[in-house]
């Protein structure tokens, strides 16, 4: 359903000092910073979200001129740099509004991680994401869409719930999928 759309053609602080005395403060320290990430979280989110939707107006505005630019051509080797430009098209807000849906928790609890993680697994999964597309979807045709995200930031979570042993994030990414 949420598929990409296919149509032909922590650091601890400093804080509280190291003795056996500066707990408290530490603990403190901590959830300045816990708070703090996931306020930046919040908001890098909700910006990544807002971005789409600016692009869909454009998209609409111009008679889909963004589809047509940004859609990524499966097998056509000259279409290749659309994978990075394909998931910021989608074809109707029905399609961006089923991928925000799960953008919005998946893109907060990547955050969380802090943005330097966020954003390199954001580039690693449009690009994956991308080269799959481009691969596997028929020839000639045109994809787009945050889709590929969507299921990339949830592997990631996954995955890095399991290889850290918390399974309590798997638990979550898996009823989240």
């Amino acid at each position: 359903m949420l598929g990409p759309k296919t149509q032909a053609r922590g650091a601890r602080g400093a804080e509280g000092g190291g003795g056996a005395g500066g707990g408290a403060g530490e603990v403190d320290g901590q959830a300045g910073e816990a708070g703090g990430r996931a306020g930046s979280s919040a908001v890098d989110t909700a910006f990544f979200v807002a971005l789409l939707w600016v692009v869909e107006i454009v998209d609409v505005i111009t008679r889909h001129a963004v589809d047509r630019f940004a859609s990524l051509r499966a097998w056509e080797f000259t279409d290749l740099p659309s994978i990075f430009t394909f998931s910021f098209a989608h074809y109707g807000w029905a399609h961006l509004i089923g991928n925000t849906a799960l953008l919005l928790p998946f893109g907060f609890l990547l955050g969380l991680s802090g943005r330097r993680v966020a954003v390199q697994v954001t580039l690693v999964v449009m690009v994956c994401s991308g080269l799959a597309a481009w691969a596997l979807t028929p020839p000639h045709s045109a994809t787009a869409g945050a889709s590929g995200i969507v299921f990339g930031w949830l592997t990631y979570l996954i995955v890095r719930g399991a290889w850290s042993k918390r399974w309590s994030e798997v638990a979550l990414g898996l009823a989240l999928l």
